[in-house]
């Protein structure tokens, strides 16, 4: 899901980009709260560069996928708040 293996498991799941961007804010949010952290996300931290998180991938709209329009604007209200 992170873009690192040869295929993309789940399409559902956002780009390698944002999925980078969720697992290395969950690394951060629960060091800085000096819990440890869980195996995964563990293993991804020793293994895998972190994301740079100043580009804050909860703010942008990809357009490709396959959402009704409902639930579409819906989402984009509340990206625009």
């Amino acid at each position: 899901m992170c873009g690192y293996g040869e295929t993309k498991p789940f399409e559902c799941v956002g780009t390698f980009e944002e999925m980078n961007f969720a697992i290395t804010k969950t690394i951060t949010q629960i060091t800085e709260q000096q819990i440890e952290l869980p195996y995964l996300l563990q293993y991804y931290k020793d293994h895998f560069p972190p994301a740079d998180l100043s580009n804050d991938y909860t703010k942008h709209y990809n357009s490709d996928h396959n959402l009704p329009p409902e639930f579409e604007k819906i989402l984009k209200q509340e990206l625009n708040r």
